[in-house]
């Protein structure tokens, strides 16, 4: 219920970030019926608009203002911060102003309503709003991306574990909004007035937040049944340099491969900046125990010391190596059956084209 509440706002005025998302409540309330024809005729936004470019800008500024005390901004971080967000999120609400609206509006119909909505309401209502929530996700990823290069290593680690929260969050609202879309709504336990509402509501919360904990301890390295993975963030070692270019150029040739159009580049590319993401986070942790190793491989003086030395830094390189295979397994869900019948095909025209060739050369 409390996670529409924000989100219509935040959205609203176009100014969430990575942290603001990740701590956000869980899920949606029971969504608003489409207004009453007669009532709007047919234009949401014809009563008025409150979000106006001023409310907007000082709205972000304020909402930064928190950022930068929950991550320790100095005043270069902040003034940074608020550069990405202002590039961003004012330019996404102009361009969804009319829809946000709308399903803002809807929103506070049905709150204020003495009836649930049926589920045809409810399901054309989540088809305006599910848009809206995957755009704004991708916004948040990017804010996150682009505020990387002026954050501290500790300050990248802590937005790392929020952000893993943000994720558990929004796939959690596109799941229950996309149940309604497909006509799912059930109102007895998703209209608040209902008596089997707070039954079913706090358990979604403790499903809610108990998925989001274990999310941020997996992406902070953390066992998720010891007390630390509840805690606060960690601060982080200095890391080695990326070490991404066999990663980002394996999803290059996979794009080039099957010729994925621009959406699926976006899919792809998103998948290797989550796998980069997991596997820095596991190399700050671990940078210590990756020199110790690698120093004593260096000092070995047998076959049999080096043998053994090298299969202590092979498991610990096992989570890159998952972290990889997960990033491929992504991908492979992207291509169409056409997109990969015509890559085989062009493999095995090319494969014909080598044969002589090769032949020729051995002759």
């Amino acid at each position: 219920m409390r996670l529409l509440t924000a989100w219509a706002l935040v959205i609203g005025a176009g100014l969430l970030c990575a942290s603001a998302v990740g701590q956000a409540p869980p899920p949606p309330p029971p969504p608003p019926p489409p207004p009453n024809q007669s009532d709007h005729a047919g234009d949401d936004t014809s009563q008025g608009l409150f979000f106006t470019d001023t409310i907007i800008d000082r709205a972000i500024d304020r909402v930064t203002e928190e950022l930068g005390g929950h991550f320790k901004f100095d005043d270069d971080q902040l003034y940074n911060t608020r550069a990405v967000v202002k590039e961003r999120f004012p330019r996404f609400f102009q361009e969804n102003r009319a829809q946000i609206v709308r399903v803002v509006n809807r929103w506070a119909e049905a709150m204020l309503g003495g009836d649930p909505p049926a589920p045809e309401e409810v399901a054309e209502w989540a088809q305006l709003a599910q848009p809206l929530l995957n755009g704004f996700g991708n916004l948040v990823e990017d804010s996150a991306k682009n505020m990387r290069p002026f954050m501290t290593d500790a300050q990248q680690t802590q937005m790392d574990g929020e952000l893993e929260m943000f994720r558990v969050g929004l796939n959690y609202a596109d799941r229950r909004l996309q149940v309604w879309s497909d006509g799912g709504y059930d109102w007895e336990s998703e209209w608040p007035r209902s008596d089997k509402f707070q039954e079913k509501e706090q358990q979604r919360i403790r499903e809610y937040d108990e998925a989001r904990r274990r999310a941020r301890a997996e992406a902070l390295g953390l066992d998720p049944n010891s007390p630390s993975a509840a805690s606060g963030p960690t601060s982080a070692p200095a890391t080695r340099p990326d070490r991404s270019d066999d990663w980002t150029a394996y999803v290059e040739s996979f794009i080039k491969r099957y010729k994925l159009d621009e959406a699926q580049k976006t899919a792809a590319y998103k998948l290797l900046h989550r796998a980069e993401d997991s596997r820095n986070n596991y190399l700050r942790r671990k940078l210590a125990d990756i020199d110790a190793i690698e120093k004593r491989l260096k000092a070995a003086k047998t076959d049999e010391d080096r043998t053994k030395i090298k299969a202590e830094y092979d498991h610990l390189n096992e989570p890159l190596d998952r972290y990889f295979q997960k990033l491929k397994e992504g991908l492979e869900a992207l291509p169409t059956r056409k997109q990969r019948a015509e890559a085989a095909k062009t493999e095995l025209e090319n494969r014909a084209k080598a044969e002589p060739k090769a032949a020729g050369k051995h002759e």
